[in-house]
């Protein structure tokens, strides 16, 4: 009986709490991506192409979310630390001169699933993350 109860807990835990899938249930990643970034749109306006780190993640509506895995991905203070461009009918935003305090905050994450909201202030590009790799816990290989 008690191998019967063992086992079932390990399956329980093996199936229900370490296995996580992506932050976009629709989003097929490559084959061993250990790193999947989620872009969400939380502006009013349409994104018609949005460019992050050299990638294509193609137009983003209100509230729409695009997935993409990457090698690694940085963060400056718990802020993305990655080119990232959009553009709205003809006009072009970006974060290129990001102006973060000192740098000593940098960490680059190699795995894990982060969610980037994408925003639209002022004619100012915005970007944050929820769940950042944080100084004290970093993802550094």
């Amino acid at each position: 009986m008690r191998k019967y109860i063992l086992l079932g807990l390990t399956v329980f835990f093996v199936q229900f709490i370490s296995c996580t899938g992506p932050a976009n249930p629709d989003y097929n990643a490559t084959e061993n991506a250990r790193l999947i970034m989620t872009f969400r749109n939380v502006s009013n306006l349409d994104f018609n192409a949005v460019t992050v780190s050299g990638k294509d993640l193609g137009t983003l509506k209100i509230d729409q979310s695009k997935s993409l895995d990457f090698d690694s991905f940085g963060f400056d203070t718990g802020m993305p630390d990655e080119d990232i461009s959009i553009k709205i009918n003809d006009t072009e935003l970006n974060n290129f001169n990001r102006n973060f305090w000192c740098g000593t905050e940098k960490v680059r994450a190699d795995s894990g699933t982060y969610i980037i909201k994408i925003n639209v202030v002022d004619s100012f590009l915005v970007i944050c993350c929820d769940n950042p790799p944080s100084f004290e816990y970093p993802v550094l290989p």
